[in-house]
C-alpha cells in the first residue's frame, strides 16, 4: 500500500479543490505561500483545472479529509485524465494508479452506490409513473360515476323544462280565451247598453 504523508496531505488539499467553486489560479493562491512544500503541486493541478479555489481565493488544505472523499476526487480525476483535452504525463499516470490501488475498496463501494442509486432512481421513476396512471384512473373513474349519478338528474331536468314550455302555451292559450272573452263581453255589454238607451 501507499502510505506517504506527504501524498495524503496533498490528496487533502486536492479533496477541497474539487467541491469549490471558483477561478483557476493564474497567480498566488491567498491562504499557500510559494515556499510551502505542497504549494507546486496545488497550484499545478488548479492551473490545469482539475481543482478550484473558493470564491475567496483560498485553498484552505487545512480541513479534513475522509476516505470516501478522497476516493471521489481520485475518480473524478481519472475520468478527468481519461476524457480530458490533453493527456496527462506519466508522473500523473503514476501518482494515480498508486492512489487507485490505495483506494481501491473505496472506488469499488463508491461504485456500487451509484449503481444502487441508479437502481433507486429508475424505481422511483417507476413508482411516479404507476401513481400518474393511478390517478389518472381515479379522475377518470369520478368522471364516470358523476355523469352515472347526474344522467338521472338530466333527465329530470329536461321533462320538467318540457313541462314548463307547456304551461307557458297553455298559459298564453288561456290569455288568448281571456281576452276573447273579454272582447265579447266588452262587446255584448255595449249591444245591452245600447239596448237599454234606445228602449228609453
Amino acid at each position: 500500500m501507499f502510505r506517504c504523508k506527504s501524498i495524503k496531505k496533498g490528496l487533502s488539499f486536492l479533496l477541497l479543490l474539487l467541491f469549490l467553486a471558483g477561478q483557476p489560479v493564474w497567480g498566488q493562491i491567498a491562504d499557500l505561500p510559494p515556499g510551502h512544500w505542497a504549494y507546486e503541486a496545488v497550484k499545478k493541478l488548479v492551473d490545469k483545472g482539475y481543482l478550484q479555489l473558493y470564491d475567496d481565493g483560498t485553498f484552505r488544505g487545512n480541513f479534513p479529509v475522509d476516505r470516501f472523499t478522497l476516493a471521489t476526487v481520485v475518480a473524478k480525476l481519472l475520468v478527468v485524465m481519461e476524457e480530458g483535452p490533453e493527456p496527462a504525463d506519466l508522473a500523473d499516470v503514476e501518482l494515480l494508479r498508486k492512489l487507485t490501488n490505495e483506494f481501491r475498496g473505496e472506488l469499488v463501494l463508491l461504485a456500487a452506490k451509484d449503481e444502487e442509486l441508479a437502481a433507486r432512481v429508475l424505481q422511483l421513476e417507476e413508482k411516479q409513473l404507476v401513481l400518474s396512471e393511478e390517478l389518472t384512473k381515479g379522475i377518470a373513474g369520478q368522471r364516470e360515476e358523476m355523469n352515472r349519478l347526474l344522467q338521472p338528474l338530466q333527465s329530470d331536468y329536461a321533462r320538467l323544462e318540457s313541462e314548463l314550455l307547456q304551461l307557458r302555451r297553455d298559459l298564453e292559450k288561456e290569455k288568448q280565451k281571456n281576452r276573447t272573452y273579454m272582447l265579447i263581453a266588452g262587446f255584448l255589454g255595449l249591444l245591452i247598453g245600447y239596448g237599454i238607451s234606445s228602449a228609453r
